[in-house]
């Protein structure tokens, strides 16, 4: 029989992999669309490969790579299970050359390989000429290439073969959905047998630095990284700069937050700078100063030092522009670093670097030039310098390749007249990119939503007594979208016809007040953080995970000067926060109870506190560290992308509304409140300590919840009673505990 195309491809591919040497000519194309944001990544690639079936394998890897304003050219030498490479970004002078070491088939697993295109992955493979096969009805990406957790939209491909029947040329083009982005990869490939000039292996190492592990990543990561920042339209991003300078009694701060919102219509952004200078003893304020800037569509508007606005056109480009270029300056040179180590933390990649002197003397000398009316005269003075620690880090997400954060942390001392004077400094930022919550922040005002034109019917009670006495109940969620502002009518009504809210308590009032009352500020820190001089350290047992803690929080950009002094329920806090906001397609903004609350307010209605937000944050605050630990290893035990997964099962499941099916996620999931993995490895101390965490969070709250819903059923008043959907219906949640109490609990239906 005549040979399928499938077998025909098998043929072409085989004859090339048995080939001795192979040189292919890549073009990768790469877009990621990262909510209102998108990304564009070229690389032009030539790699040869020679004795590929022999121990004697050798390669070569070239590559040209544009990433934004930014480009690289990277070479690289595979022989004797050793990867020599250097990368070379283009306003760079000095080559730095690096080595790893790596067996061949570690190699090969990092390049495109030379059969790309596997045909059992696709329902159709048809040869439409003599020299053309092409491949459609994907089902799945290509394994070298995708995620596993990668959701197919589209992939297809075809092949060249030549008059030999071996491959010419590949092209293969796919899109995913790959967590909250949308990847779309086109790569062309040009295989010839003719390779030119033949592999030149160095001769020795000890001219290279050795990178261990994965640590040989870090050089393409930072050109990445920058790359990546240059081209950021819409971002939420937060600087944080911290000096002390004991020479000069000075103590200085600086924070910038940027806000910058399109969609490639509207043109938004907000950014503000304040800086305060104090002495470093006695605290006293020598001076504060705030910049403001606006834009809107076209104009620019500053107010400097809270002074009149003036304003002038100006194009949305070059806002961003200079907003991206201070980001991108926070990204060293390479050649001012000495080495790399490279972590995996949660669902990021933390590239930690350290640096050599030549930056540590900029750095010193960029502060004294900051605060000192005579800088040469103190550089005179100064006999020496003491370094302690000059290190950095570059935070990017494993789903979406976006960087994260950035920081630099520098620790000495100015040595004058045989005295040390410390000379600290610490600059962090964090990114947020093309995050829908961006518009609000700037505008006060909420987008539509995803899927804000669909009406969900969630689970709702009508709650009657004996005497005619009623109340509203429905089981809120933290997390929405735009469905959280179309409830059905039915819900709408009773909300319309109650004389008051009740929720958790009203977490909009209680930060009013918090800004307000700086008793109740105080009360706060002391809950949030260790003021008998003791650190975060000092109150976790597991020193692993103590590190590792800091490791996924700096990755997350959350990594400041007072992370140190925090209680560890915390850490943990804002880790999962981390978490939610990753998951592009809900957010906080459009959670249930706050939806409630804007209503209640339009309406002028009566809102009312089930509980006490000191009460609540005082329940986790008066945690054992026992317990607090527990807490944060349930937070590090998940990624932002199983995090997502879970919240938008949960979220799905609110809006289907069927009672059976939540109860039993709730029975499951909430009795134990983390994973089963995660319990199965805990010992029985920490499960101990898990129960009665339990139970003070869940058990004993919903006892005050019932006493505060008897309460506003006799009280006479119509009362719309919103809390968490799991004080519902657990097995001692309010459902089951008013019926014992002798009212009736109804669902409601829809008509």
């Amino acid at each position: 029989p005549e040979p399928t195309a499938r077998d025909v491809y098998a043929q072409a591919v085989e004859k090339m992999e048995s080939l001795n040497s192979l040189k292919m000519k890549i073009m990768v194309a790469k877009t990621t669309v990262l909510g209102t944001d998108s990304f564009y990544q070229e690389d032009n690639q030539t790699i040869v490969l020679q004795n590929m079936n022999s121990d004697e394998f050798t390669a070569s890897f070239k590559n040209t790579s544009y990433c934004g304003n930014y480009y690289a050219k990277t070479e690289e030498v595979f022989a004797d299970n050793m990867m020599y490479y250097h990368v070379t970004p283009a306003d760079e002078y000095k080559v730095i050359y690096y080595a790893t070491e790596m067996t061949a088939e570690e190699y090969m697993g990092r390049i495109t390989p030379v059969r790309v295109l596997d045909d059992s992955l696709y329902d159709t493979v048809e040869q439409t000429s003599a020299s053309m096969i092409k491949f459609s009805g994907a089902v799945a990406p290509e394994a070298w290439i995708g995620m596993e957790t990668d959701k197919l939209i589209e992939a297809s491909g075809h092949v060249v073969l030549d008059e030999n029947g071996g491959l010419s040329r590949v092209i293969y083009k796919f899109t995913v959905n790959r967590g909250p982005a949308e990847l779309t990869v086109e790569i062309t490939i040009n295989y010839s047998t003719d390779i030119g000039e033949m592999i030149t292996v160095p001769e020795a190492a000890k001219d290279y630095l050795l990178m261990e592990g994965e640590s040989y990543l870090a050089p393409y990561l930072l050109h990445q990284a920058a790359g990546y920042i240059s081209q950021m339209d819409s971002v939420s991003s937060e600087f944080d700069m911290y000096i002390d300078i004991e020479a000069f009694n000075i103590s200085y701060t600086q924070q910038r937050l940027f806000d910058l919102y399109t969609d490639g219509k509207t043109e938004l952004a907000d950014l503000l700078l304040v800086a305060e200078q104090a002495s470093l003893d006695s605290r006293e304020i020598y001076f504060n100063y705030s910049f403001q800037e606006r834009f809107d569509d076209g104009v620019y508007s500053y107010s400097d030092n809270g002074g009149q606005w003036e304003s002038y056109p100006l194009s949305y480009s070059v806002l961003t522009n200079s907003v991206n270029e201070f980001a991108a300056e926070l990204i060293p040179s390479q050649q001012d670093i000495e080495g790399f180590v490279v972590g995996i933390y949660g669902g990021s990649i933390l590239v930690e670097y350290w640096l050599d002197e030549t930056f540590d003397e900029e750095v010193i000398g960029s502060v004294i030039n900051m605060f000192s009316d005579n800088p040469e005269d103190h550089k005179r003075m100064t006999s020496d310098y003491r370094i302690d620690s000059s290190t950095g880090y570059v935070a990017i997400d494993m789903v979406t390749g976006m960087p994260t954060a950035i920081g630099v942390e520098y620790y000495g001392a100015n040595i004058i007249g045989g005295e040390e004077y410390a000379l600290d400094f610490f600059l962090s930022q964090s990114f947020l990119v093309g995050h829908n919550s961006t518009y609000e922040t700037i505008t006060g005002e909420k987008l539509p939503g995803k899927n804000s034109d669909v009406e969900p019917t969630p689970l709702f009670y009508r709650v009657t007594g004996q005497d005619g006495q009623e109340m509203w109940m429905l089981g809120t969620i933290h997390l929405g979208d735009g469905r959280t502002g179309n409830l059905p009518e039915e819900i709408l009504d009773a909300f319309e016809a109650s004389d008051a809210l009740a929720v958790e308590f009203d977490i909009t009032s209680f930060w009013e007040k918090v800004e307000e009352d700086e008793a109740l500020a105080e009360q706060l820190r002391d809950l949030y953080f260790y003021s008998d001089g003791t650190y975060t350290e000092d109150h976790i047992s597991d020193e692993e995970l103590y590190w590792y803690a800091v490791g996924q929080l700096m990755a997350n950009g959350l990594a400041d000067v007072t992370l140190y002094s925090y209680k560890p329920y915390m850490w943990a806090q804002f880790i999962e926060d981390y978490n939610t906001t990753w998951n592009y397609s809900l957010s906080s903004d459009y959670g249930v109870d706050i939806r409630l609350l804007e209503m209640a307010q339009k309406q002028g209605k009566t809102i009312l506190d089930v509980e006490s937000g000191v009460e609540q944050v005082k329940l986790f605050s008066d945690f054992s560290d026992e317990m607090q630990e527990i807490l944060l290893l349930s937070a590090l035990s998940t990624t932002p992308e199983i995090y997502a997964e879970e919240t938008n099962e949960l979220y799905e499941m609110w809006c289907r509304g069927d009672e059976g099916e939540l109860i039993q996620y709730m029975t499951q999931m909430y009795l134990t409140g983390m994973d089963e993995d995660v319990l199965a490895e805990m010992t029985d101390q920490e499960k101990k300590f898990h129960e009665l965490y339990m139970e003070a969070i869940s058990v004993n709250r919903n006892e005050g919840m019932l006493e505060t819903a008897k309460a506003y059923l006799e009280s006479g008043e119509t009362v719309f009673f919103a809390v968490g959907l799991a004080h519902l219906l657990v097995e001692d949640g309010l459902v089951n505990t008013l019926r014992d109490a002798g009212y009736s609990v109804e669902v409601v239906p829809y008509s």
